[in-house]
């Protein structure tokens, strides 16, 4: 969440790992409002309405992978 509200301003994009309605936390759902007001963008492959499990996030984590020109691990 810092990493994508630090980059607001220079563009973001938001990977979830469940369908486009519905955000996991759900307390993020500003701060995807916030993104996508701010011209970022946001994907999944999952459909509509899909509430993400935890196997899912590895599904997720290969999306930002194939996006990203590199990846930091902390």
């Amino acid at each position: 969440a810092a990493a994508h509200r630090a980059t607001l301003t220079t563009g973001t994009l938001a990977v979830l790992a469940g369908g486009h309605d519905r955000i996991y936390p759900p307390e993020h759902e500003d701060l995807l409002a916030a993104i996508l007001d701010a011209g970022g963008g946001a994907i999944s492959e999952m459909p509509l309405g899909h509430v993400p499990r935890a196997r899912d996030f590895p599904r997720r984590n290969r999306l930002i992978s194939g996006v990203a020109l590199g990846v930091v691990i902390v």
